[in-house]
């Protein structure tokens, strides 16, 4: 690569046992070689544009939530959308210091590629200290 540099924007809302947010990020990449065309480039360079929008709401208050995302990603050589629906729960040990989580994700144009469909589930330990 020769140059990559990105900016991002992103606010987030809690409260009442709700949480939202929402995020757009856009990457632009140069390559040292200005002809190279394949996966996200066209002619040595992509922009990436991404907007996400999170929501989660506490069905058992500090312990069980759920929650769900949306996702577009756009790429200078992508000749679709790249759509991407998420839904979870995580649950909560110590005051939030560890969580677990489940989730489906279901993508609509996986990769950019025109037609192509993914399901992908998670189980995730995280832990804060």
């Amino acid at each position: 690569m020769n140059q990559v540099y990105g900016v991002e924007a992103s606010s987030g809302l809690r409260g009442y046992g709700f949480s939202g947010d929402i995020e757009y990020q856009r990457i632009h990449s140069d390559l040292r070689n200005a002809t190279f065309t394949g996966g996200r480039y066209s002619n040595g360079n992509t922009d990436l544009n991404k907007f996400t929008i999170n929501g989660g709401y506490m069905i058992i208050r500090d312990k069980v939530e759920l929650a769900g995302s949306y996702a577009l990603m756009t790429a200078s050589n992508f000749p679709r959308n790249w759509d991407s629906y998420r839904v979870g729960l995580n649950y909560f040990v110590h005051e939030y210091a560890i969580r677990f989580s489940t989730d489906v994700t279901f993508n609509v144009n996986a990769y950019g590629t025109d037609g192509a469909t993914e399901t992908v589930g998670r189980l995730q330990a995280q832990f804060a200290w």
